[in-house]
């Protein structure tokens, strides 16, 4: 759900919360908001919630991005990185999250999702994704400064101006544009793909719990799989067993031959991993 810390600091807030973004996928954020303060305020009472960061994002396909085109952006930040991997342009970021106002990334998600193991994202975008083909993202993370400086502060304020934030940061920090021969990049005219992104709504679609629950499972399993795989048939060929049925059937007696050993139940096992994966 959330990653939560406590400090006694008088420098830092008494709690701190991380809403976790398949939590926030799942429920949608001012749900997550509400189920928060369920779970935290029978336990310390009232509580006055500020943010202190927002993520907004929006995501498209059909944008094909190369490293030329990094002289298209305009920002207002001077600080820009490019990301490749085997030559290949994986994103770009454009300001510093040490001022604590606005950093932008534009990045190709797919290739994220796939590294960072979270196949769920697919069950976010459903029937809009269409398989085979990269998305990219665009996200604006707020700091707090920024916050503070467009006067936001409770979650139902930043919620509300999520919006006009999102106007601001591709109107007037961030803009791509369409090349022309003027020498001040500012005056070129705004790129189609940049108007697209302009007129993002934002709008969220609940995906559900237990759906991502089940898509996550999926993709741990088919992660499993090739070395479950290659252990199984390394197995069967030490122990002289031709088929999957044979070779399952020949490893509990092997499994319990090793809980003796180790002094662990394999359900001990099973019990701690399921607590480690979060898995009910």
């Amino acid at each position: 759900m959330a990653r939560i810390g406590f400090s006694t600091s008088r420098h830092l807030p008494t709690v701190r919360v991380q809403p976790r973004s398949e939590f926030l996928h799942a429920v949608g954020p001012g749900a997550a908001v509400a189920t928060l303060r369920e779970v935290l305020e029978p336990e310390l009472g009232q509580l006055r919630l500020w943010v202190n960061r927002v993520d907004l994002f929006a995501d498209w396909q059909g944008w094909t991005l190369t490293l030329d085109d990094a002289h298209r952006f305009v920002c207002r930040a001077d600080a820009r990185r490019t990301y490749e991997v085997g030559g290949t342009l994986t994103g770009f970021e454009f300001g510093s999250r040490k001022t604590k106002t606005l950093l932008a990334r534009l990045y190709d998600k797919t290739a994220d999702v796939a590294a960072k193991d979270t196949g769920w994202w697919h069950e976010v975008w459903s029937e809009r994704y269409l398989h085979g083909l990269p998305v990219h993202r665009l996200e604006f993370e707020f700091g707090r400064q920024s916050l503070v400086e467009f006067d936001l502060n409770t979650p139902d304020q930043v919620l509300g101006a999520a919006g006009d934030l999102w106007a601001y940061a591709t109107g007037e920090w961030l803009t791509y544009r369409s090349p022309t021969g003027d020498q001040t990049r500012s005056r070129w005219p705004l790129a189609p793909e940049w108007q697209q992104v302009q007129a993002a709504t934002l709008g969220h679609r609940a995906v559900g719990l237990e759906r991502l629950r089940l898509a996550r499972r999926s993709t741990s399993i088919e992660k499993l799989l090739p070395g479950l795989t290659g252990y199984q048939a390394s197995l069967g060929a030490l122990i002289g067993t031709e088929g999957i049925d044979d070779t399952l059937g020949a490893i509990g007696h092997h499994l319990h031959t090793y809980e003796i050993v180790s002094h662990t139940q394999f359900a001990d096992r099973v019990a701690r991993r399921r607590s480690e994966l979060e898995l009910r």
